[in-house]
C-alpha cells in the first residue's frame, strides 16, 4: 500500500493554528532579555526584584518581558508572603532551552557561558 503525499501532510503536518501557535511560542525566544529571563528561571524561582538584581535590569523591563512570557504561558507566578514569584510553568520548557544550548554551542563555548560572560 502506498501513501501519497496528500496523506502524509494530513496526517503528519500540524494544523494552521498549531503553527501560528508555535511560531508564536518561539518568538518569545527571539529576544535576548527573554532568554536571559528564561535561563536564569530555569535555575530557580524568583521575584521580578532578585531578577532585576541578577541582571542587572531595571523592575519595569523584567516586569514587562515577564508579563509576555506570561501570557505564553512560559512562566507562571506565585504569592510568596508580599512578594509574586515567578517560575518556568513547565519542565518542556527547561527541555527546549537546554537543546537550544547544545544546537548552538560554538567554539566561544555553550549560550549559557556566553550569556554569563555578557552579564
Amino acid at each position: 500500500m502506498t501513501i501519497s503525499l496528500d496523506e502524509i501532510i494530513s496526517q503528519y503536518m500540524p494544523s494552521d493554528q498549531s503553527v501560528r501557535e508555535i511560531s508564536e511560542f518561539f518568538a518569545v525566544f527571539s529576544q535576548e532579555t527573554r532568554v536571559r529571563l528564561i535561563s536564569l528561571l530555569s535555575i530557580s524561582p524568583l521575584s521580578v526584584g532578585e531578577i532585576g538584581r541578577a541582571l542587572r535590569m531595571n523592575q519595569t523591563t523584567v516586569s514587562h518581558q515577564l508579563r509576555i512570557l506570561k501570557d505564553r504561558r512560559v512562566v507562571s507566578s506565585t504569592r510568596r508572603g508580599k512578594e509574586i514569584v515567578y517560575a518556568i510553568s513547565n519542565e518542556g520548557i527547561n527541555d527546549i532551552l537546554f537543546q537550544a544550548v547544545k544546537i548552538t554551542e560554538t567554539r566561544e563555548g555553550t549560550i549559557a557561558e556566553i550569556l554569563s560572560k555578557s552579564c
